[in-house]
């Protein structure tokens, strides 16, 4: 998992197999078959391991905000886009066009369940306490996860330097950012 991670991390997901990440964990060409039945079954481990990571990372920074609606909804932007920047390998393989249909894999399936669950929950505690739009908490989701999945692209790629952003602190770009998003979401956007 960890070669593939790697390869991952390095912009080589097209062109991953199960060959390539024998090689370069310097095993057998075979042994990775021994763990994964395919390419596929690979990835949708570490996707899941990868969400996992990104719902611990997410509850543990909303923790101490408790009571704090806005906040807590910002931070699960934060915290995508810091777990972007900080793990691109498992990020670019929860973002593998072939696992977008995560119910092939039952642990990739509730894993991914379980990190929109923490996105759901914060936006309808929002709605909630009318804080934010009462538009659809699904459509506000889809919202909220386009602009920090693009965010988290262009920071990764280096595209907000051309804006005159400081790509050295991924964390203040997401805070700012997410802020706009947040306050656009507190309007009085109809349903």
């Amino acid at each position: 998992m960890a070669a593939a991670i790697s390869l991952a991390s390095e912009g080589q997901l097209a062109s991953l197999s199960l060959r390539a990440v024998a090689r370069r964990a310097g095993v057998s060409p075979a042994a990775p078959y021994r763990h994964f039945a395919s390419r596929e079954a690979l990835l949708a481990a570490i996707a899941a391991e990868g969400y996992q990571m990104r719902s611990r990372a997410t509850t543990a920074a909303m923790a101490p905000l408790d009571g704090q609606a806005i906040e807590q909804f910002l931070e699960t932007g934060v915290q995508y886009v810091l777990f972007a920047h900080e793990h691109a390998g498992h990020y670019a393989i929860m973002s593998a066009p072939e696992l977008a249909d995560p119910h092939g894999y039952p642990e990739l399936h509730k894993a991914s369940v379980e990190s929109s669950l923490i996105l759901m929950e914060s936006i309808r505690t929002c709605q909630a306490q009318g804080l934010m739009t009462h538009a659809d908490a699904r459509e506000v989701a889809a919202a909220a996860w386009a602009s920090v999945h693009g965010l988290a692209v262009l920071i990764s790629n280096g595209q907000l330097a051309t804006l005159g952003f400081d790509l050295s602190s991924p964390e203040d770009i997401a805070r700012r950012v997410a802020r706009i998003l947040v306050g656009n979401l507190m309007g009085s956007v109809e349903s």
